[in-house]
């Protein structure tokens, strides 16, 4: 039996032998299916992050970023153009649609690093309420992953396993290596001189030594994971298709813990000092502790929760992909509140910020919601038709 899948911009050919990890990803929050089988792109995934000043850096359409005030009021916007392309010996040029943003934006400072899915990696100065182009390197394949920031250095995994590593005064290329044949979706962490990676369809997280490129150990007893890798001390926790939360020892990969859930594990878990927090696709919230022992679960199907939870004070909140939001007790898991955002599609993680929780729509439509009541403001961050952008 063959059927087509559709990738973020790009098709796949599936033979029967893959069915099972194809059905998988295409049941999962990362695209919604048909029932012929194949899956509706998403529209990127970047999540709202916080800049400097108090701004908000926010994905207003494909490949578009957009500064806001926390009342939603727009202050500038930058465009990463689509890749052109060059036919009849130069004689005519074709320029792609702009690409949309999975990675998260990186903020340094006033720098600001932008990963679009064709590849183009920008570096933007945000000068008040002013961005403006630093550089712009085209690594010629698709992105998924948030990449690593590492002093001068900007590390992406690209999403056929390459590991990029940019130069961030100009953006030229210090090395390439391919250290997985495994597609990378989930943001690698970080941990002193090592960078762990996580894989989907190859079931293996590794560790590569951040100064060689090395791999120094690899792990393939994790399943397929698509979500952000957590570090927290010694522990690196993995959210995996297996139903399951992995619980590896950073220093050489051996598993300390596992912890069975009742559905696909996607999104970033939340680690706090004495709890770890994650959500699954159907419909679970289950507060750990660091031995992987359950505290508490919340359950209320059909709920599909692929945002990270976040933690506001005493509350936990849980964002599911139809734009209902449910808020928990940090410390039981009873419900405090439910709300819903009219037309909503919650894909990207939301972020904390002064007191308020923010999350992107896929429709780019930026949701200010109030931990304590469940309030929800929306507002349009789009610039207006017609302005060029």
């Amino acid at each position: 039996m063959m059927f087509h899948v559709k990738h973020p911009h790009f098709t796949h050919r599936v033979s029967a032998r893959k069915t099972a990890l194809t059905g998988l990803i295409a049941a999962s929050a990362l695209f919604a299916a048909a029932c012929t089988g194949s899956v509706t792109p998403a529209k990127g995934w970047a999540p709202p992050v916080p800049g400097p000043n108090g701004v908000l850096l926010v994905q207003s359409g494909p490949g578009r970023l957009t500064t806001t005030k926390p009342d939603g009021s727009r202050l500038a916007d930058y465009q990463i153009e689509g890749i052109t392309t060059s036919t009849f010996f130069g004689l005519r040029q074709t320029q792609a649609a702009p690409s949309p943003l999975y990675a998260a934006p990186l903020v340094a400072g006033n720098a600001v690093y932008l990963v679009a899915y064709d590849g183009r990696v920008v570096r933007l100065n945000l000068d008040g309420n002013n961005l403006s182009q630093q550089w712009v390197t085209d690594l010629g394949e698709q992105v998924v992953a948030t990449p690593v920031l590492r002093g001068d250095r900007l590390y992406i995994s690209t999403e056929h396993g390459r590991l990029e590593v940019l130069n961030t005064a100009n953006g030229t290329r210090i090395t390439s290596n391919r250290p997985t044949e495994g597609r990378v979706w989930g943001a690698p962490a970080l941990q002193e001189t090592r960078i762990f990676i996580g894989t989907l369809d190859s079931s293996e997280l590794l560790a590569v030594n951040a100064d060689t490129g090395n791999v120094e150990w690899k792990q393939k007893g994790v399943g397929a994971a698509a979500g952000d890798l957590v570090l927290e001390g010694d522990l690196l926790v993995v959210p995996s298709f297996d139903r399951t939360i992995h619980a590896l020892a950073t220093s050489d990969g051996v598993e300390r813990w596992r912890f069975a859930g009742d559905g696909w594990f996607v999104g970033r878990p939340l680690v706090t000092k004495d709890v770890i927090y994650a959500g699954s696709m159907r419909g679970s919230v289950y507060a750990l502790d660091r031995a992987g022992k359950m505290l508490w679960r919340f359950q209320r199907a059909p709920l599909e929760f692929r945002a990270a939870p976040i933690l506001a004070g005493d509350t936990v909140i849980a964002a599911g992909r139809d734009g209902t939001i449910v808020g928990l007790d940090a410390k039981t898991g009873a419900e405090k509140w439910t709300r819903s955002a009219d037309s909503a599609v919650i894909e990207a993680n939301g972020v904390l910020v002064d007191g308020a929780v923010y999350y992107s729509t896929d429709d780019h439509r930026l949701l200010r919601l109030d931990p304590a009541k469940g309030d929800i403001q929306t507002f349009n961050v789009q610039p207006p038709k017609g302005n060029g952008k």
